[in-house]
């Protein structure tokens, strides 16, 4: 657990930085660091507020670098799979998966709007067929109601 508090001090530290001074890879892989705090809050017993609180700046972070508005027909995914828009296109479904869980496991409203949490034919390149489907699945506008 000192590991986890280390990156979490030096995430706040981050955070703490100017998004606008940053890099698009530097802020990218920043968020990505969030998720992964998010997940590792989740899986260590009942801290869902500070879950939450990951989940929260994540969106910050996603928000600032405009991930929501992904238009599928501006975007091609070419045999690179790893530019800047496809990492922001993967982080930005697992942030939207993650709010969907987060949602219906502590029964908090959702973050992120259905209208912004879509998918396209192209996400199945960049998640694989099983990540794909598994995000399908999670945003099924009654995944809360399944689950209680």
């Amino acid at each position: 657990m000192g590991n986890a508090k280390k990156v979490s001090e030096q995430l706040v530290t981050l955070q703490l930085g100017d998004l606008t001074t940053r890099s698009i890879s530097d802020n990218l892989l920043y968020l990505q660091a969030l998720l992964l705090m998010g997940l590792a809050n989740s899986s260590s017993g009942p801290i869902q507020a500070q879950q939450s609180s990951w989940i929260n700046l994540a969106l910050s972070v996603s928000t600032f670098l405009k991930l929501y508005s992904h238009n599928p027909h501006e975007h091609v995914v070419g045999s690179d799979i790893d530019t800047n828009e496809n990492v922001g296109r993967r982080a930005w479904l697992v942030l939207v998966v993650m709010d969907r869980w987060n949602a219906a496991g502590t029964r908090l409203p959702l973050l992120i709007a259905d209208g912004q949490a879509k998918m396209y034919r192209g996400d199945g390149v960049l998640l694989g067929n099983i990540g794909f489907q598994f995000a399908r699945r999670c945003l099924l506008p009654s995944l809360s109601n399944l689950l209680y």
